[in-house]
C-alpha cells in the first residue's frame, strides 16, 4: 500500500542533502517552500535572481535533494541565501 509523506529542509546555496523517510520510496518531487536571499552590505538594484530545487536521486529509503539560489546585481556582485525545500515522496508501506 502506498502512502504520500512529506519532509521540509532548509539547503544553502549549492547543497545536496539526503533525506530519510523511513520507507521504501516510490517517486519523489521537490518544492520550493520559501526562500531568503540577501547581499551582505548596502542595498543594491537586482539585476536577476534564480531560485531552483530538484530530486537528484532516490536510494531505497532516502531522497537526494539539491538547491541553488542566486542574486546578482547590476555590478555582477553576488548575494546569498537559502532555500526552504518541501519533498513529497511516494512510499511503499
Amino acid at each position: 500500500m502506498a502512502r504520500v509523506m512529506f519532509k521540509t529542509v532548509q539547503l544553502a546555496d549549492g547543497t545536496t542533502t539526503c533525506i530519510d523517510f523511513n520507507a521504501k520510496v516510490i517517486s519523489a518531487s521537490a518544492a520550493i517552500q520559501g526562500y531568503e536571499l540577501c547581499y551582505p552590505d548596502e542595498a543594491h538594484y537586482v539585476k536577476r535572481i534564480s531560485v531552483n530545487t530538484s530530486v537528484e536521486g532516490i536510494n531505497e529509503n532516502k531522497v537526494i535533494v539539491s538547491a541553488r539560489c542566486m542574486m546578482e546585481d547590476g555590478s555582477s556582485n553576488i548575494g546569498q541565501g537559502s532555500i526552504l525545500v518541501q519533498i513529497i515522496a511516494e512510499c511503499d508501506c
